[in-house]
């Protein structure tokens, strides 16, 4: 018995140095990857995701999922009764209040503007739980502009949010235990010129687990043409291709996921994109992770690392207990190449969860 608990102690020494090992070598090395540093907005749930290369067809969260698969989309661990919560961004209605034409871009605003928008972009979101439906309104989600349209030097900021963000109502419905289904209905806000326009998509996906270690995702998304390549930039996902994911849980509380992200149906000519992630858990409060996104084995591949602290489940009781790990504190690196730009993209992300 003793020689059994030292070696899963060794095995976890192990893990944290090598985790450790990789976030040391990413920082060092950032230079030489990377000539240009930018900063995605701050008010974004997909945080986790971009830490993991975006490979996350498969892996269930609560309100992270609803940009990949609301198949995903989980909140608690029971199933009785009715539960309500919300997500807050308690930094938005500062950063609106200091930097209000970051925040509008080309829009005219006045006084009133800025109050409203402060108090609204507090509530990150809504969700409704009743056994084994979720109903979700996640709002204010940052439709990411192009990298050279967001070279800055604030590493927290809100760069025309009012004017390129989407509000999602998200549906899950688990079925069994090894199989959930989700629909989301997003409105999409962009802007042209000193107008802001909107267009609606919607999503779809499935979430089934045949074995209690291995989980695998399918979704796929409908976009307008204004917003396609918003999509595109870092959540890898195409209008109308078939996203395939599969997520495997390793001893040690270590996950690795695999994605095939657009998949083409019929006459569509969407380019495969191969997503590998990465993540372990220490001690229930850091998740670090890191991940690899690949065109094809002979491109130059693209690195992402992130880390996540402090997950709310330590200050909820059973039943209102989350079923994923929920940190309230996430941080990504992706070093990407665009135009044949080599970037050091950044993207940070503070919620709580009541």
């Amino acid at each position: 018995m003793i020689k059994k608990l030292r070696f899963r102690k060794n095995r976890e020494n192990h893990t944290i140095k090598l985790c450790f090992s990789l976030l040391v070598f990413v920082f060092i090395s950032s230079p030489v990857y990377s000539q240009k540093n930018i900063f995605l907005p701050s008010n974004s749930t997909r945080v986790r995701a971009l830490g993991l290369a975006g490979a996350v067809t498969a892996v269930q969260d609560n309100i992270g999922s609803t940009a990949f698969n609301p198949g995903n989309y989980v909140f608690y661990s029971a199933r009785d009764g009715f539960r309500f919560s919300i997500n807050l961004s308690p930094f938005m209605p500062v950063l609106i209040a200091r930097y209000p034409n970051d925040f509008f871009g080309n829009i005219a605003f006045d006084t009133k503007d800025k109050l409203y928008a402060g108090l609204l972009s507090l509530i990150k979101s809504i969700n409704l739980n009743y056994r084994s439906l979720n109903i979700g309104i996640i709002l204010g989600e940052p439709n990411y502009l192009s990298p050279e349209s967001t070279v800055n030097n604030k590493f927290i900021y809100n760069q025309a949010l009012y004017s390129n963000h989407t509000n999602t109502f998200m549906l899950n419905f688990q079925l069994a235990e090894q199989v959930a289904i989700g629909a989301g209905l997003h409105l999409m806000y962009y802007d042209e010129g000193k107008n802001r326009f909107h267009a609606f998509a919607t999503s779809y996906g499935i979430m089934m687990q045949p074995k209690p270690l291995f989980r695998v995702g399918v979704s796929i998304f409908n976009l307008p043409p204004e917003l396609q390549n918003s999509k595109e930039l870092y959540d890898e996902v195409k209008n109308e291709a078939i996203n395939i994911g599969t997520a495997i849980f390793l001893p040690y509380k270590n996950m690795l996921s695999f994605d095939i992200r657009n998949l083409a149906l019929g006459s569509s000519v969407a380019k495969e994109k191969y997503l590998i992630g990465f993540e372990n858990t220490l001690g229930g409060q850091i998740a670090l992770r890191c991940g690899m996104k690949l065109v094809d084995f002979s491109s130059q591949p693209a690195y992402t690392f992130g880390i996540g602290l402090f997950d709310s489940n330590f200050y909820h009781n059973f039943r209102y207990r989350l079923k994923t790990n929920n940190y309230l504190i996430n941080y990504a690196i992706l070093i990407d190449t665009f135009d044949y730009q080599k970037y050091f993209i950044h993207t940070f992300s503070f919620t709580i969860h009541l």
